[in-house]
């Protein structure tokens, strides 16, 4: 699960909803160990009333996503936690292909981390930081 910020016309985030940015900055940011030591989300188990039933579930943040103007199809450029991704990347990053914390690499070596790779400790959650650090200001 992730959570996604659309923002029409380059518009950055209102103090209100940065300060839920910050909360779930904070829940993104939580990490645990594999069976293998290294650091990893964690994968939770919560009850599902579709199903009756547990299920895992592994929170995969909050990010930005920016357009110049309204959509992909009018935007010359498109930006995910301020940084600039093709619109190829964005439908991958929409259908969990690629790692939301760094777009560069597919979503697959960061569930397969096993050797304790810093992907959730890239530049791009540099952005989960920064607004953590703003919602406090």
């Amino acid at each position: 699960m992730m959570d996604v910020e659309v923002k029409e016309n380059g518009a950055e985030p209102r103090d209100d909803q940065r300060d839920i940015q910050a909360f779930k900055t904070q829940l993104a940011l939580e990490r645990g160990e594999n069976m293998h030591g290294a650091k990893t989300i964690v994968t939770r188990r919560l009850y599902s009333v579709l199903n009756h039933r547990r299920v895992r579930l592994r929170y995969f943040g909050y990010h930005l996503l920016q357009f110049e103007k309204t959509s992909p199809l009018d935007s010359t450029w498109i930006k995910w936690n301020r940084q600039p991704i093709t619109e190829e990347q964005l439908t991958d990053l929409l259908a969990f292909e690629l790692n939301p914390f760094d777009p560069s690499r597919p979503m697959m070596e960061l569930l397969r981390d096993r050797h304790g790779t810093a992907t959730h400790d890239s530049d791009q959650n540099l952005f989960l930081l920064e607004l953590l650090k703003e919602a406090t200001e």
